[in-house]
Order: C-alpha cells, then sequence, then structure tokens
C-alpha cells in the first residue's frame, strides 16, 4: 500500500491521489497539540489523511491538497510544521519536492484517533 502511495506522489495529481484515499476508506484529519486527530472533510481543506488497516491501526498521510500543492504553498519548514505538528519529522534538503520517508501511525483509543509514531517527510526548504 505504501510503495502505491509514493508512486501516486511521485507524479501528483489531486484527482488520482484522491481518488486511492477514497478507495481505502481514508479520512481527512488534522493533528491537534495533544497528539490526536479531528475530523475535516477534504472540501474543508484537510491536508493529512487517516487511512485505516486493521480495526484500530491507520497511516497518517499527506493528502492530495498538501501533495500537489507542496511546492507552492507547504515547502518552507515553518508553514508546514503548523499543518503537521508532531506527527511528521520535517527533512530540510531543498528539493522542494515532497518525498514521504516514513508514514506516520496512528491507534485508535476510545474513538479517537492517537499519534503512535511520527513519520518524515523531505522536499523542504528550510
Amino acid at each position: 500500500m505504501l510503495e502505491e502511495y509514493r508512486a501516486l506522489i511521485a507524479q501528483p495529481r489531486k484527482s488520482e491521489i484522491n481518488r486511492w484515499t477514497d478507495e481505502r476508506g481514508a479520512k481527512g484529519c488534522e493533528v491537534a497539540e495533544d497528539g490526536t486527530f479531528r475530523s475535516v472533510d477534504r472540501d474543508a481543506g484537510a491536508l493529512l489523511v487517516l487511512v485505516p488497516f486493521g480495526d484500530t491501526r491507520a497511516l497518517v498521510l499527506p493528502s492530495g491538497r498538501l501533495v500537489v500543492d507542496f511546492a507552492t504553498d507547504f515547502a518552507a519548514a515553518l508553514s508546514l510544521r503548523s499543518v503537521t505538528r508532531q506527527s511528521y519529522e520535517l527533512v530540510e534538503d531543498g528539493s522542494g519536492v515532497l518525498r514521504l520517508l516514513e508514514p506516520a501511525l496512528a491507534n485508535l483509543r476510545d474513538g479517537v484517533w492517537h499519534l503512535a509514531s511520527a513519520g518524515k517527510i523531505s522536499g523542504l526548504n528550510g
């Protein structure tokens, strides 16, 4: 599943990424300061998605909008940090091209998604 997603974001087309996440039951989200995730509708600008696998685990991945708009709106570490908070380590490599090095993981507890482990994104300009 992860290799399919990486291939999609290498040739970023929002509609294809959205179709892929929809087919896997993904939900738009944002991460709170306490490491919990809140639902955010894709039309409302969700920049992260929870992609469930199993009953209580999910990958936390950049949404189609974040991938496509990355170079123009989010490639600076400062602007992306407010989106990802502690869910992703941001690697500044100056490329301006989003690459998912490691996905973030979430666990479902008492009906709430919680960050289980941070991922790693590269492509930031500083």
